[in-house]
């Protein structure tokens, strides 16, 4: 990993092969008289052998005036082009929705800002696919989560996951945009730079102490199957070691079956900031 501070206090945290070596602590901003919350924040990926890693996911926390007015944004993408050319496609989208959300209008909501930014970036890449001739594009899965107060809200294309965890309960917060059938279970329907008409779909909640939070590529969740991602994840103690326990376990069964998709995860647990 690769841990970079912008003037503004921004950390971007962008990913390479590799993990990091412990939690990574942010406070979040609630409202005056709230009992006051942090995350813990872990992550870790890791590319196929013999391949170009095409994950890309990061996180952007502002200084406390930004936190409490836009809160804090953690993005993961999975690219999907041709020789590896995926990559392009997740990186563009997570460098610009984690440099340009706290640009946003005021006057927009997180939904609005997020909606627009990811839209801005379809056309892009849209557009570079098109000048591209010599090969076949590349497109993006991404979900983008904002944590902002004592509510999150997600912003979501494709088959990368969102999950929350609340009390050992885990729910899947956002839908695969991929085609029904078998055979097809992992084709994109909806992806950043598919198409020039995006629809990205909108989740939000509340949040409370002892919540926790997993983004995952397929290469985790899809690799492990739902009842071992939740075992594993079950038998971690802390995000990091969760990140880390997750990824690892996903390498091992790509090992064994010859798999041949990267594995990313990040996950947060809010917990109190006393």
């Amino acid at each position: 990993m690769t841990t970079a501070a912008n003037n503004d206090g921004t950390v971007i945290m962008s990913s390479h092969a590799g993990a990091a070596n412990a939690d990574f602590r942010v406070g979040l901003a609630v409202a005056s008289g709230a009992a006051p919350l942090a995350m813990m924040l872990g992550h870790a990926t890791r590319a196929v052998r013999g391949k170009v890693h095409e994950d890309f996911y990061g996180v952007a926390v502002p200084g406390n005036t930004a936190t409490e007015k836009k809160g804090v944004v953690v993005v993961l993408a999975d690219g999907i082009g041709a020789h590896g050319k995926g990559r392009m496609a997740a990186e563009v989208t997570v460098r610009s929705l984690l440099s340009d959300y706290y640009a946003t209008s005021p006057s927009w909501s997180i939904a609005q800002a997020l909606e627009k930014l990811m839209c801005a970036t379809n056309d892009w890449i849209v557009a570079h696919n098109r000048n591209q001739p010599d090969n076949d594009g590349s497109v993006a899965a991404a979900s983008a989560l904002v944590l902002h107060g004592r509510q999150y809200f997600i912003a979501h294309v494709g088959n990368t996951r969102v999950y929350r965890v609340r009390d050992s309960v885990f729910e899947k917060l956002t839908n695969d945009h991929t085609w029904p059938r078998r055979d097809m279970r992992n084709v994109l329907k909806r992806a950043i730079g598919l198409d020039t008409y995006l629809v990205v779909d909108f989740v939000e909640g509340d949040i409370r102490e002892g919540d926790s939070f997993i983004i995952a590529s397929d290469g985790v969740w899809d690799t492990l199957g739902e009842r071992r991602f939740r075992a594993v994840y079950a038998q971690s103690d802390g995000s990091q070691a969760a990140a880390d326990a997750l990824v690892n376990s996903a390498d091992e069964v790509q090992e064994t079956y010859l798999g041949r998709n990267d594995a990313s995860a990040v996950v947060l647990s809010i917990e109190s900031a006393g």
